[in-house]
């Protein structure tokens, strides 16, 4: 008796199995997905422009940032050649304030005009001695 039990028990373990095994399903297919939402015409335009304004406003930020950088580099430039000019001014006036009188068509003092206009940079103005011509 306790054979056949043993045997029944084996029995509806593996009708248990049996069972679980046919009641797995193939898993249940996801519910379907809405369909896409269409975009109106009037949103793909809007959509459009505001892409045309932001590359408009791209294009106007960089003209004026170059525009600036341009100025501040021309600024620079000229600031160097305003700086040589005054230089040159200063250096003929202190050369007419010592060649005065007599002295004021001496070739010396038109040498030494030249010299200070053929000038490149304020290093080279700076070596021209004023003094040491008279």
């Amino acid at each position: 008796m306790a054979e056949d039990i043993e045997a029944k028990i084996r029995r509806l373990r593996e009708l248990g199995r049996a069972v679980s095994e046919s009641e797995e399903q193939p898993p249940t297919p996801l519910p379907p997905k809405p369909p896409k939402r269409r975009v109106s015409r009037i949103g793909m335009l809007r959509e459009k422009e505001r892409k045309k304004r932001i590359i408009i406003g791209a294009l106007v930020l960089s003209i004026i940032i170059i525009g600036a950088i341009v100025s501040i580099y021309m600024y620079l430039e000229n600031k160097a050649a305003r700086e040589l000019e005054n230089a040159k001014k200063a250096k003929i006036a202190e050369v007419n304030a010592c060649f005065k009188g007599e002295l004021a068509n001496d070739t010396a003092k038109i040498q030494l005009i030249n010299a200070i206009m053929a000038a490149k940079s304020i290093e080279e103005l700076n070596k021209i001695n004023v003094k040491k011509s008279l």
